[in-house]
């Protein structure tokens, strides 16, 4: 307890990025901390991008983690 903590994210879909923001917020993370995956890949496989705000990216406030999947993309990159 009392130790500064960080989170960051490598490449991750949206989904688990956000989960990461999350736990970060709730963990009290005192460390500047990173989401960089949403700058490698083509897609987040999530219907809205990250919500970001000067720089920062911003905890969402609505159920659950804050992101809804986006079925379309889904089903385009769904392997048979």
């Amino acid at each position: 307890a009392g130790f500064p903590t960080w989170r960051g994210t490598g490449m991750d879909l949206g989904i688990r990025d956000m989960s990461s923001v999350h736990a970060a917020a709730a963990a009290g993370c005192t460390l500047p901390s990173d989401i960089i995956g949403h700058l490698l890949r083509e897609d987040d496989l999530t219907a809205e991008p990250m919500p970001f705000s000067e720089g920062a990216l911003l905890v969402p406030d609505t159920p659950g983690l804050g992101v809804t999947l986006d079925r379309e993309a889904l089903e385009k990159y769904r392997i048979s």
